[in-house]
């Protein structure tokens, strides 16, 4: 029996945990992304996180008047791969 380990670069696990994280109801949580990842996502997708809520694919999570995360809208599950393809 062989055991398999993927070894994922930096950006690669920044985006594949981006991607999986959408994909719940409860999408992501950016101090989490960046415990996970070493990254920021609010900084590193900027542009492209902007367009996607002026575009209504998603919207912030926010807590005492502060963002921590971001989710799918209803519109942005039902074109989930045009968002996933923006942040990858």
């Amino acid at each position: 029996m062989y055991e398999f380990k993927e070894c994922l670069s930096k950006s690669k696990k920044a985006k594949e945990t981006a991607v999986l994280n959408l994909r719940t109801r409860w999408g992501m949580n950016f101090k989490q992304f960046e415990q996970i990842t070493g990254l920021n996502i609010l900084e590193l997708k900027k542009t492209e996180l902007d367009k996607l809520k002026f575009e209504k694919f998603i919207s912030f999570k926010k807590k005492n008047g502060l963002i921590y995360g971001l989710k799918l809208t209803k519109k942005g599950f039902l074109f989930y791969n045009y968002v996933a393809s923006c942040l990858i």
